[in-house]
């Protein structure tokens, strides 16, 4: 069991000088503490200053991180519409793609086709040739 619990009452006795060395020692302690109270007080405005200076940073920072949430949203809008655009852009690009091939194929039958009718074209020049030259000569000519 402990002193503390065991004793109720403690009375103690003080001898020559020992009143004198306490008040001077109290004093002393009061002074000590005046003086640690008076830090404590410039180093509490200090400490204000700066939390009123972190809180004004960190409402700029708030305030920030809001702008940039906006930004990021419109951009992730902007990169959404994006993606729908060159998906669009994609499926135009494979339309066309399809209709040049179509158009190929159009422009070679074209072509087959012409030279078809300007073998047909020299043939009937030939033709023409022939019955002109057989045709009597006109009045004009005699």
């Amino acid at each position: 069991m402990a002193v503390e619990s065991r004793v109720s009452h403690l009375e103690t006795w003080a001898g020559p000088g020992q009143v004198e060395a306490l008040s001077t020692s109290l004093t002393a302690l009061r002074a000590d503490l005046a003086a640690f109270r008076q830090e404590m007080h410039a180093e509490l405005g200090t400490v204000k200053s700066d939390v009123s200076t972190l809180k004004s940073d960190v409402s700029t920072l708030k305030s920030d991180v809001s702008t940039l949430k906006s930004d990021v949203s419109t951009l992730k809008t902007d990169v959404s519409t994006l993606k729908t655009d060159v998906s669009t852009l994609k499926t135009d690009v494979s339309t066309l793609k399809s209709d040049v091939s179509t158009l190929k194929t159009d422009v070679s039958t074209l072509k087959t086709d012409m030279t078809e009718v300007k073998t047909r074209l020299g043939r009937m020049e030939d033709t023409m040739a022939e019955v002109l030259r057989r045709l009597p000569p006109s009045a004009a000519d005699r």
